[in-house]
Order: C-alpha cells, then structure tokens, then sequence
C-alpha cells in the first residue's frame, strides 16, 4: 500500500528519519547514514526499493517492521495536513480548492465526519445548496442524533426555497435538542426568524417566547462546563454574554470579574465590566476601578476618560473630575485638538476653580492658539494659586520674548531659575536671548550643555546610519531643550526610516505646536497621511504647506491626488489646469516629476503625456540609482537549466492582487518543469494563502529590508533565468532593481502599454498584453517585445475559485413589509448570538431573501446603475455622466462602493448643487468575494467609469450576467473593460462617444426584454470564455515566459 502511494512522493528522506528517531539525535545521525549509504534522499527512494535492501538496512529492530511503522505514521500526519490545508482553503475563500483535498481525504476515510461536513460546508458557500445537501444527508446517517446537522439541512431547505422541507428539519432539530439544553433557545430563535420569513407572524412570536424561555437552560450548561473546567476564560466569556442576555448583570459583572482573574489586560472586557457598573448596577466605586485600568491599558482612547469623569460626577468627586479633565485635555493638547484642550481645562477650573494646574494648562492652549494675553492671566492666576509652579514661570517668558519685551522675560527666565537652578530650558532660552541682547556672560557654558548630544547624534546620522542610537542621542538632547523644533523634526524623519509613523506624527505635531510654521512638519505630516490613507487629514497638511509656501510643485501634486481620493471637486477644473502646466513645465525642462506614472493614470492626461511621464520616471530614477552604487554591477548569469527553468516573480502585494491566481495556477500545473521563486518587495505582504511551506519547487523571500543592489544580487544569486515584474508603475515598485540586469531575461506583466516602451524600459525584453488591450499601432521594435494574448493578462479566478456559485432566482417584488416592533424586544435579547458556537458553523442566519434588495437598501421595482470600482476612479465628467442617465431612467438608484465616509459625502454634495436627488445613490460596503458576486446580482446595469476602467470590478459584474456599459478611451486603462466585452464577444455594449454611452444605458434602463437578453447571453458566452480560465490564461503566459528562455 505505501509503496503505491508514496513511490512518486518528493518529500525528503528526513521525515521518516524524524519519524524513526523520536527526536534523538544520535538515532536520527546512525539512521541517516543508512539511508545515504543506500542513496535514498527521498521518500520515493525508500518507497520503491524492494523488501531484500530495506531488510538489510541496520536497525535496533526489524527494519521493515520499523519503517512499515514509521510510512504509517506519516501517512496519518500526511492526512492530518492535508485535513489542515483543506480548512484553510475554506477560511481563504477557495471552495474548489477545498473540495479538490476532502475528494482525496475521502478515497482513504470514506466516513471521516469532519470532512463530510467540511465538503457541505463549501458548497453551501459557493451556493450549490443540493450538493451540500446530499453532504449533510450523508454525515446525517453517521451521527443520526445530530440537531446541528438537521438544522442545516433545514437551511439548505430554506434557501432551496423548498419550505416544507426546510420546516420539517427545523423541528425534527427542535425534537432532538432538549439535551444540548446550551443550544436549543438559539434553534428556537432561528425557527422563529424562518417563520417571520413566511410571513406566520403569530408562530414566529410564539417560538420567540420559547426561545426566551429557554435561554436559562444555556446558562446552566455553561456553569456546568465552568464547574468541570474553571479557568476556561472563553466559557467564562460566553456566560457573562448569556447573564447579560437575560438581564442578570451582577451575575454577568461577577462572571467577568471571573474572566479578568485569569486575562486582567483584556481592554474589551474591562471597559464592559466598568460600563454595567456604572448604567446598571449603579456601583460608581467599582465602575471607577475598572476605568482607572482601562486608562492605564490604553491612555489614548478619549472615550473612557469622558465616561470616567461621568462616573466622578456621580460620586461628586469634583477634584477628581477635574483632575481627569486635565488629563484628557492633555491628551486633546498632545493631538493639537487646541479647541477640545481648552473645553476641558475650562471645565477642569469649574470643578475645581483653586487647580493652579488648570490655570496653567488652559494659558498653555491660549498660548498655543496665539492668545498670549489671555494666555498670561491664565498664567498669573496659577501664580497666585501655587507661587511654586516653575512651569508657568517659564511659559510666561517665553510669551514676553515673543511680544519682544525682553526685559520681563529675563526677569522670568530668572525667576524660573531660582525655583529650579537646572531648568535645562530656561537656560537655554536664557542663553539665546542674552546673546541675542549682547549680553556675552556664560553662554558658552550653556550652549556647551545642549550641543553635544545633538552633534553625536548627527555624527551618528552622517557616518553609522544606526538608526536607534541616533533617536536615543536626540531624546537625550531634549532633556536639555525639549523645545527644540529641529530635533523633533529630526526624530520624526528617523522614525519614518524605521517604519514608525505614529511615532513620527507624535514629533510632526509637536514640532508644530513649537513652531506653527514648520513647513517639513507638514510635508511629512501629509506624506505619512496619505500612505495611512488619512486622506482628509493628509489634504489639511498639504494645504497648510501650500500657505506656508504656495509654489512646492511635488505638494501640490499630491494635494490633487488626496482630493480625488475623497472625491472633492469643489475646484477640480482649476486643479487640472494647475497640474498639467506643473507637468508640462517639468517635461520640457527635464526635472524629476512631481507626479508617479501610477497616478497619472487617475487624471484626464493624454496617452502622450502619461508616455513622457513614465519615460522622465525611469530616466530619474537611473539616475539616481547610479549615483548610489559605486561601481557598475556586472551579473553573471546561469549558463544551463541544470535541471529546471527557474522563473521569478517580483510583486509588492502576493498575498492580494488577482494576478497571483494567475501565479498561483500555473505553479499548481508546471512546477514539475520549472521552479518559481516569488520575491516581495513589500514589509506588508504575506506568503500567499495558497502556498503551504512544505511545498516544493518554489520559494518565497521579502527584499524590501535591502538596498536595490542587494535585492538584485540576491536575485542573481538564486540563478533565475527568466525574471518577471508583478507590480509595473504601482506604488511600492522598483523598475532599479530590473535596471540592474540580474537576470537574462526580463518581462514585464502587468506592466500599462501607455506607459512601458522601449525607449523607457530597455531593460525590459518583453511585455504581457491582450491583442485586444493595445490602442494602437505600435512601432516595429515594440511590437517584437510583445507577448500578445488571446485571453487577459488579468484572468479571473471565478472558475476554479467559485464554480460552485449558482445564479440566484429572480424574485417576485412585493409589498410586503414585516412590521418589526412587535420583535424589537425579542431580538434585542437574542440576535447577539456570538457568544455561542454551534460545530457546524458555516451555515449562517440568513433569511431566503439573503441576496435580495432589501438587505442592501436597494428599492424594488427600479433600475439599478451600478459601479463596483473604488470611488477614486470616477472624475466629475463620469459622474455627471451617470446623472444625466438616471435623470433619464426616472424610476432607477445609481449604486456605488463605500470607499471612506468623505468621498460618500463630496459625491452626495455634488449630486445636490446639480440638483439631483442624492438619496437615489446608494453605498455598498466592502464583503467577502463570494459574497459580493451573489449581491451584485441586485444589479441590472453596471456603469464602467470612463477614465480609468474597474478590471476586476467589472469582470465581477459580467460573470453574473450583468450588462456592462464602458467608452472606448484613448489610454490603457480606459479601454481594459471593452478588450473584456470584445473578447466575451458582447459589443454592443461599447460606446464609441459620449453620448452613445449615455443613449446605450437608457435604452436598457427602459427595454426591460432587450436587458434580459443581454443578460442571458452573457450568462451563456460567460461559461466557456477565456476571461475566467485561468487554465487556459496560464498555459499561455508560461509557454511565452518557458520559450523566451529558449530562444
């Protein structure tokens, strides 16, 4: 049997010497020198050899017998792993993939449970509710007295719709769970929604009282399970909820108290544990405690120390009220929220008008706001208050030294002296100022205190690079002068290098509240913004720079970048103009861009324009690439395949761009002819979900710690004969490290037409297209480094990942509508289900009309536009655009992708000041894939935006059959979506203008018959196109990347 099975098996020898040793490494050693006597390096060596040589093999008992032992152990554990992987694929979304491993578990345990229910599991996912159902019907007859399984079955019913069914398993599963007594008020609440479902509203409130009544029942078994297992903190957990549930909280507060005995620094629950204290069991005292913990976890959340100082109020502890106001005004003061500081300084003195410390915290926020003679009273009352106070001393100095009046602020530089003779900054700030006054005494000695760690600290920067010691030197520096604006800034560049933004922005900020016109602090305030994709707060920064200094080309850039990320075109025209005589001016003088290729692509530029600023982008970069390397690289390259072709893959983002389907399908199909190596120059991606660690023919390294030419010979090294990009002009890519030749030859994939040539990229010998994707007759040079496709360079996965997913009925609109006051108190009690798991958990709650209109706001008996694609995508023009069709289509809704609350809100405004009904634009949120395929199916009509083409967004639609509408553009990337359609062979949804766009759309937003058409024949055409296959996708891209090696 195991010679059968294992006889083809690479795995290496050393896992069933790990197997025989049982970790002694003398054995291990003694056994290893048997096998390579013998030549055996791998499990197929020992497999396929005959009984006589694996008999003579000396071992510390019968060979045979040990090895038979030892090939029965790894069998178990190979299908141990192979059980692990299956549910990972689950977790990771690939039903097929799944389905593909349980089929094999299944040959060698026909009537393993777990994997039955397993493969009911993925199919359900994916949609196909009969197969799962003949799952579950077998995993049924092996565990009879299963509830889980029958109210499964009960699901797969209910969404068959087949209610009769679904009904009778619902209470076949009722019948059998009075012992599982932890369960059974959940399956009561489930019957009683699916009776709400049918509209049997009396029934359903009738099965909501018995769930209610039932629910004690779960409380008792989880005591009993706490009893046999009491420091099990997740049952623990799960009680509290259920106590809470019934409205017992002195129970749920003392089950927490429970929890927290065994994980005390659990934010979450000590946070609830404070809040049942303080609104429903009136224990302020405990209520304090559980706060005060909270605050000490995590001293940035604002929202607890408001709920603590509630609590003080309560206990009309008004100094501690107080006392907390300053706190979280501190905190307001540490953000530069100036306005939210100063509210709670002024309610700090109305608790408590004698805190000399509010007197002075409140002056400190005046001061900082410019209020100097507010500031100043401030300042003298906590004077009088607290006579000791150095701090006010020394702030009111720096108040009369700004207003110019340098005899008072000696006067109080001094004074802060005598109270504190080694106030580092007074001296300091005393120093200055005398120096600046002529008045040369002991300056020396005072500026002697503070230079020298900050000059170690730039010897250090200058010379070592080591990163750490030069921060610890400049924190030094700033018990010396902890106002110094250049170190913070200084600090803040450093913790960029050492990818600590929030750190960063903590010096930033501080920098500015020291100097309110620090033009760097803003640069890197904006620059850390925007990849935080904090757009609005990068937009303030930027704008802040812009006053500061209005002609920073590279600022303004990406300012405009920023608005179109939210969408706001309040100004977009004069932005334009603006940007793109930014961009001619910096074209025809030759300057280094203030513009990326990829960003390029977002704005209504010129397929000549975006050209030029790629080819600038590659020519800058050599540039600076040279100047960084010392002496030319010279690579020497593999002279044979010795073995196999070795291909590699360079990408910023493995773990999520749909291209790594692509990768990832092609490693599962050739990995016995080539070996892939996949190199990520992201800090971020992760090893793709598909690729398990014990697999072989293929390795996985991260560069983005090395320099360009570090990365590159680490590349050489592995000896890849044929290098591919991944991430093209995308942010996070390096064209240097290709630059540098480390391999023989180098392609291109997902490089843009517009923007990849000849000219730009010698270092490139070919480029992935579509025959379909190229807008124009290239020159003859270019067209012999083109690797033209028949399919897409960007095929989707949905046939191997979701070929299970099956088209949804369409459905009768009614006007039916459940009146849910009647539940409000039921759900209430019962819809937080999370504290209870039932074995079985994929079959989620879910009416039949999970995918139907009304779970996603969409109105019946309307037209729903669609567009999936990130709301950065579409310019005024396109949006206008779609306007103007619903304008036309009067009974239709246009339904977009939430991307982030502003660009909601800027597309809304906009609607409005063109009079346009704005509650006709609905947002979607991001979900799972699977998931988002069922829903778009709610859509009729799906508008391709016009500047720069949705791809996969647009793919998604017209896999389910949605009509896609797009206009033929000038660029690349506006004319992805018509190579889809032409390819798919659906044309007549390609515009070739404007207004054949928008005549397009109302046509099919008023023929509901010519809409269906389209739909069904894309539904047919979509079934054997190229545009999902990835087998066919990938056959063709490696047979171009293995021939480019041969010829």
């Amino acid at each position: 049997m195991f010679c059968k099975e294992y006889s083809n098996c690479e795995a290496p020898i050393s896992v069933i010497t790990n197997i025989l040793s049982e970790n002694d490494p003398i054995k291990f050693e003694n056994i290893s020198k048997e096998l390579e006597a013998l030549g055996f390096t791998k499990v197929k060596d020992l497999a396929q050899a005959t009984f006589g040589i694996v008999d003579s093999i000396k071992l510390w008992d019968d060979s045979i017998k040990l090895f038979y032992g030892a090939f029965e152990n790894y069998y178990q554990q190979h299908l141990d792993d192979l059980q692990k992987s299956a549910k990972l694929e689950m977790e990771n979304g690939n039903f097929t993939r799944t389905q593909q491993i349980c089929e094999k578990l299944l040959q060698q345990k026909p009537n393993d449970l777990n994997v039955i229910i397993l493969m009911a599991e993925s199919f359900f996912k994916c949609g196909n509710y009969d197969k799962s159902l003949s799952f579950l019907k077998m995993a049924n007859n092996l565990n009879p007295n299963s509830f889980q399984m029958l109210i499964n079955i009960a699901f797969n019913y209910w969404k068959l719709s087949n209610y009769d069914l679904a009904r009778h398993y619902f209470l076949e599963a009722i019948k059998k769970s009075p012992s599982y007594n932890d369960y059974s008020y959940i399956i009561r609440n489930k019957y009683a929604k699916f009776l709400l479902s049918q509209n049997r509203l009396k029934k359903a409130e009738e099965q909501f009282e018995i769930a209610l009544k039932s629910a004690p029942q779960s409380i008792q078994a989880f005591e009993k399970a706490i009893y046999l297992d009491p420091e099990n903190a997740s049952t623990l957990k799960n009680l509290a909820v259920a106590y809470c549930n019934q409205d017992n909280m002195f129970m749920s507060a003392e089950t927490y108290k429970k929890y927290l005995k065994l994980l005390p620094d659990d934010l979450e629950i000590n946070l609830k544990l404070a809040m049942i204290y303080f609104h429903n069991l009136d224990n302020y005292q405990e209520a304090e405690v559980y706060l005060k913990k909270c605050i000490e976890l995590q001293p940035q959340r604002d929202d607890i120390y408001k709920n603590l100082y509630a609590v003080y109020r309560e206990l009309e502890k008004h100094k501690n009220a107080s006392d907390i106001c300053i706190a979280l005004g501190n905190l307001y003061l540490d953000k530069f929220d100036i306005e939210n500081a100063i509210d709670e300084f002024a309610t700090a003195l109305y608790f408590n008008p004698k805190n000399a410390e509010s007197h002075w915290k409140l002056g400190l926020a005046l001061h900082n706001m410019g209020q100097y003679d507010s500031a100043l009273i401030r300042y003298r009352k906590a004077m009088e208050l607290r006579p000791s106070l150095v701090d006010v001393y020394y702030c009111s100095a720096n108040i009369y030294e700004k207003q110019e009046l340098y005899g008072m602020a000696l006067e109080y530089y001094k004074m802060t002296l005598q109270l504190q003779p080694d106030h580092l900054n007074a001296l300091i700030n005393m120093s200055f100022l005398k120096q600046k006054l002529g008045q040369c005494d002991d300056i020396k000695a005072f500026n002697q205190l503070f230079e020298i760690d900050d000059l170690d600290a730039n010897v250090l920067y200058k010379e070592f690079r080591n990163l750490n010691d030069i921060l610890f030197h400049y924190k030094k520096a700033l018990t010396y002068y902890n106002t110094s604006v250049g170190i913070y800034v200084r600090m803040g560049n450093i913790c960029i290098e050492l990818n600590m933004s929030k750190q960063s922005l903590n010096y930033f900020y501080k920098a500015i509240q020291l100097d309110s016109q620090c033009l760097e602090a803003f640069i890197n305030i904006g620059s850390i913004q925007k990849d935080n994709e904090n757009f609005i707060d990068a937009i303030h920064a930027y704008e802040a720079t812009l006053k500061l200094k209005p002609d920073f080309p590279e600022i303004y850039c990406n300012l405009v970048i920023c608005l179109q990320k939210v969408c706001d075109w309040s100004d977009y025209d004069s932005h334009m103009k603006k940007l793109k005589k930014i961009v001619n001016k910096h074209l025809n003088d030759d300057q280094v861009l203030s513009l990326l290729p990829h960003d390029s692509l977002f704005l209504p530029l010129s397929f000549e324009v975006q050209n030029k600023i790629a080819s600038n982008y590659v020519k800058h970069c050599l540039e600076k690439l040279k100047k960084s390397i010392e002496e030319p690289q010279q690579f020497v390259y593999p002279t044979s395949l010795r073995g196999k072709l070795r291909i590699g893959f360079v990408s910023n983002n493995f773990s999520k761009h749909p291209v790594t389907n692509i990768v990832a399908f092609s490693f599962l199909n050739y990995s016995s002819e080539v070996q892939f190596c996949l190199y990520t120059l992201s800090s971020n991606d992760n090893i793709p979900k598909w690729m398990e660690p014990t697999l072989e023919n293929i390795s996985f390294k991260n560069l983005s710690q090395l320099k360009v030419i570090d990365a590159a010979k680490t590349i050489n090294s592995d000896e890849i004969h044929v290098l591919v990009d991944l991430c093209g002009y995308t942010e996070g890519s390096l064209i240097e490290i290709f630059s540098l030749r480390p391999a023989p030859i180098q392609v291109s994939w997902i490089g843009n037409p517009n923007t990849n040539n000849t000219s730009a990229m010698p270092f490139v010998d070919y480029f992935f297209t579509s025959e379909s994707d190229f807008y124009s007759n290239p020159p003859n040079e270019y067209i012999k480094k083109l690797f033209l496709l028949h399919s897409t360079f960007l095929a989707g996965n949905h046939g191997q990942k979701f070929s299970e997913l099956t088209r949804l009925k369409a459905e009768e609109n009614t006007n039916f509508q459940l009146n849910q006051s009647n539940f409000e108190e039921y759900d209430s009690i019962l819809n937080n289900e999370t504290f209870v798991e039932i074995i079985t958990q994929f079959i989620q709650e879910a009416p039949c009309n999970k995918y139907t209109r009304e779970l996603y706001n969409l109105p019946h008996n309307v037209v729903v536009f669609c567009n999936f694609s990130k709301l950065y995508k579409i310019d005024p023009f396109t949006f206008r655009t779609w306007l103007n069709i619903l304008n036309n289509v009067p009974k239709s809704v246009l339904w977009l992708l939430h991307l982030n609350d502003a660009a909601d809100n800027n597309l809304k405004k906009f609607a409005n000041d063109l009079n346009f009904d704005s509650s006709r634009i609905i947002f979607a949120n991001f979900i799972p894939k699977c998931e988002h395929l069922n829903r778009i199916q709610s859509a009729d009509i799906y508008l391709e935006s016009i500047l720069y083409n949705g791809h996969m967004a647009s793919l998604d639609a017209l896999i389910e059959g949605i009509p896609v509408i797009t206009l033929l553009g000038e660029t690349y990337v506006s004319r992805i979506t018509a190579s889809q359609l032409t390819i798919l062979g659906v044309t007549d949804t390609i515009a070739q203008n404007d207004q054949n766009y928008i005549d397009i759309a109302i046509k099919l937003g008023h023929d509901k018959n010519l809409l269906e058409e389209i739909k069904n024949n894309i539904l047919n055409l979509v079934k054997n196109s190229n545009l999902i296959n990835l087998e066919f996708c990938a056959q063709e891209i490696m047979k171009y990347l293995m021939n480019a090696q041969i010829n």
